[in-house]
């Protein structure tokens, strides 16, 4: 989730490429999108990871990426989706004739190609296309089912750059 003040709060689904070494999370998406255009405002995030009764909640600030982290982010796409992104304007209105017209535009591409949109795909990402980069202030695990709520939920707290403090909350 990102917001801006002009824009709000808003959130999205989106595919977590990479845990990095620093605990970061790497993401990838067009640098002229809605949440791009947000963190020019204001670079808090949070993302919510979930899985059953069990989810990770982090909070930071949010990074461009360096272009390392860019072609490494483009280069974990699929092929499919590294060929057709240098096709789109995320977030950009286009009528049905458009639609329908990129789609062909899609599907002409994806017929040169050889194999499973294998060969020709781009390594190397368009300009629009930016790694972010969610550097954590904190992280809460919570693992919940127990019928009464009385569940697990940590929350952890970096202070400074590697101490982090934890404390149990009550669900």
């Amino acid at each position: 989730a990102t917001s801006s003040a002009s824009e709000g709060a808003t959130a999205r689904t989106l595919v977590l490429q990479r845990l990095l070494a620093s605990g970061g999370l790497l993401v990838g998406s067009s640098a002229e999108s809605l949440k791009a255009r947000q963190l020019a405002d204001d670079v808090r995030a949070e993302a919510v990871l979930r899985w059953g009764h069990r989810q990770v909640r982090v909070r930071g600030r949010m990074r461009e990426g360096s272009a390392e982290e860019t072609a490494d982010s483009f280069c974990l796409q699929l092929k499919g989706f590294r060929l057709g992104l240098p096709m789109l304007q995320q977030g950009q209105p286009i009528d049905e004739a458009g639609h329908v017209a990129l789609r062909a535009r899609y599907d002409a591409a994806a017929s040169r190609c050889k194999g499973a949109l294998g060969d020709s795909a781009s390594n190397s990402p368009p300009s629009s296309y930016s790694a972010y980069v969610l550097e954590p202030a904190c992280v809460e695990f919570y693992s919940g089912g127990h019928p009464g709520c009385i569940n697990d939920r940590f929350l952890y707290v970096r202070e400074g750059d590697a101490t982090w403090t934890r404390t149990r909350l009550q669900a």
